[in-house]
């Protein structure tokens, strides 16, 4: 009798301390940062050296591309389509062992628009964006660097916004809103998708008022150029740079009003493939870039650091661990009826998700990505080359 009620409260704690930690990763830690904003009321600075100004005003863009040759001439004229000013914009174009005509219509259309800088490298093999991320250091003419991909669009003010957020000295790093609408058809993923994105909108832009931000999205995230250090080739500069421009001093923000639109996993499967390798990538970076030192030495960055990301990575080994505890308790109170109780709950299962089953699917396939992202992290395998998770997605895109 005693082993039974020992095993009832061991499972009854281990199921609170997973419910705990599973409402603090999508509810509680935002509840945090709106605490936290109250008591520290003003914006918390970054403390970095003011700068007076930029060296060479002006910002460059550049894209790593793979076998791009359908969307590389309106992805250009894109980026152009801007107020900010052609002469103050430059765009390098890294091509990543392509085997299309990705460079030749690049080439094609810096030579039809003499008055847009398009500068084009094309490498041979395929190695992964951290060379091109790497070269873009070194070969860009202007001190701020903005990197995007091949799906991403910007309206018309996106660079303005972007590049605006850097007249505050102590800002490094400056991320946009990604909106992941440019598919034709949403399917069950890219709709989860986007509920997601709001959440995490307002927690960034929570993090960004204490002076705490630690995310950026690749699709459309600038950073200071003297914040680069160069790159190993399981990293990825939006993964890195916010730990970096932390410890230098600088501060990450979210510019709500830099939109750019981008395109969600259009299946399940590339879905489970691209967030797997974010979280083995996350943890690889967290390893290398963030020491104990760090995490002494700016403990509110590593308390949002550890929230935002590294928690919720965590979620699927809290939900699993969740579910055995959960059912190890219920059968010990309810061995007699087990299976009556089970019956009469199956119908009503399903009305318990307010997204309904397809959403909660897209959601047990996030989880499994970081779950088998961590995995992998732990058995030492690193990131390589760079593939599309979406490719030939133009049919899908509303053009």
């Amino acid at each position: 009798m005693s082993g039974s009620v020992n095993l009832v409260d061991l499972s009854f704690i281990g199921l609170m301390i997973c419910l705990v930690a599973l409402y603090y990763v999508y509810f509680g830690y935002q509840q945090l940062l709106s605490v936290l904003a109250k008591l520290l009321r003003a914006e918390r600075n970054a403390g970095a050296t003011p700068v007076e100004c930029l060296e060479r005003e002006g910002i460059s863009v550049y894209l790593s591309v793979l076998n791009g040759a359908d969307q590389i001439e309106d992805r250009l004229e894109n980026i152009f389509d801007t107020d900010f000013p052609n002469s103050q914009l430059e765009v390098i174009i890294f091509s990543d062992g392509s085997t299309d005509n990705t460079c030749k219509i690049s080439n094609q259309y810096a030579v039809a628009n003499p008055s847009q800088v398009v500068r084009i490298f094309d490498y041979s093999d395929n190695v992964g964006q951290y060379r091109s991320q790497n070269a873009a250091a070194e070969e860009a003419k202007f001190d701020i660097l903005l990197s995007t991909d091949l799906d991403a669009r910007f309206e018309n003010r996106t660079i303005t916004e972007i590049c605006g957020s850097f007249r505050c000295p102590r800002v490094g790093v400056a991320g946009a809103k990604i909106l992941y609408d440019r598919v034709a058809l949403q399917s069950a993923i890219s709709s989860s998708y986007q509920k997601y994105r709001g959440s995490e909108h307002l927690i960034r832009q929570r993090e960004s008022a204490l002076g705490v931000g630690v995310k950026v999205d690749g699709p459309c995230m600038a950073y200071r150029k003297l914040l680069h250090d160069e790159l190993q080739p399981w990293e990825d500069v939006d993964q890195v740079m916010p730990m970096i421009a932390r410890k230098a001093g600088y501060k990450t923000v979210h510019v709500d009003s830099a939109i750019c639109h981008d395109v969600a996993n259009l299946s399940g499967i590339r879905d489970l493939k691209q967030r797997s390798r974010m979280t083995r990538k996350a943890c690889w970076c967290l390893a290398s870039r963030w020491k104990l030192k760090n995490v002494f030495g700016h403990p509110l960055f590593t308390l949002a650091l550890i929230s935002h990301k590294y928690f919720r990575f965590l979620s699927p080994a809290f939900l699993i661990l969740g579910v055995g505890f959960g059912l190890t308790l219920f059968i010990q109170l309810f061995q007699q009826s087990l299976v009556f109780i089970s019956l009469s709950l199956a119908p009503i299962i399903p009305l318990l998700f307010p997204l309904g089953r397809k959403m909660l699917g897209a959601f047990l396939v996030a989880n499994a990505g970081f779950l088998w992202g961590l995995i992998t992290a732990v058995t030492g395998e690193k990131t390589g080359a760079y593939s599309p998770t979406n490719p030939a997605i133009d049919t899908a895109i509303n053009e």
